[in-house]
């Protein structure tokens, strides 16, 4: 009965979309995967698992991983939804993609690189402002963060329309 959905599905499951496309290392999100061919089992537990290494694929490597961070997760329509490691889990992380994988009960169905961004790894104002993630420049601290970090609505900020207020030394 466990592996009755294997035998009606033509194809290997596999994670179509991810939403966000890019995960901030600053704060933990809730991803949206966009996934094809997943068992429909209200009795079966999915989560998602992060790791630095492929387990899809043979190596020497394999056991070694461990998993940074594992969220449960729900299955809704065509996606599961779970979420990203929180900040202090990736503070050692020099990697800019980690590895997401998906389990169905105890079997990985499936896994996919995800790209991570820090935007307080950008040290100017138009280095802030010209990647393709969700940053921000705050005038005031002269620090790039991640968009939804702004706490307080006056805050002096430059966002991406305003690229040309970037300070000129």
């Amino acid at each position: 009965r466990r592996f009755r959905w294997l035998q009606i599905h033509e194809s290997c499951p596999s994670i179509i979309e991810m939403r966000p496309a890019f995960i901030s290392k600053a704060k933990s999100d809730k991803l949206h995967l966009k996934v094809d061919s997943v068992p429909d089992d209200s009795t079966s537990k999915y989560f998602c698992s992060f790791g630095l290494i492929s387990l899809l694929t043979e190596t020497d490597d394999n056991n070694n991983d461990k998993p940074i961070y594992i969220s449960n997760a729900i299955k809704y329509d065509n996606y599961i939804i779970c979420y990203s490691p929180p900040p202090e889990t990736l503070s050692n992380i020099n990697y800019d993609s980690i590895i997401i994988r998906l389990f169905y009960n105890d079997i990985i169905l499936t896994e996919k690189n995800v790209t991570f961004y820090d935007c307080s790894s950008y040290l100017t104002c138009t280095s802030c402002m010209n990647n393709s993630f969700g940053c921000t420049w705050q005038l005031l601290t002269a620090t790039c963060i991640d968009r939804d970090l702004v706490t307080e609505k006056n805050e002096m900020i430059i966002n991406n329309s305003l690229i040309n207020q970037c300070p000129r030394y």
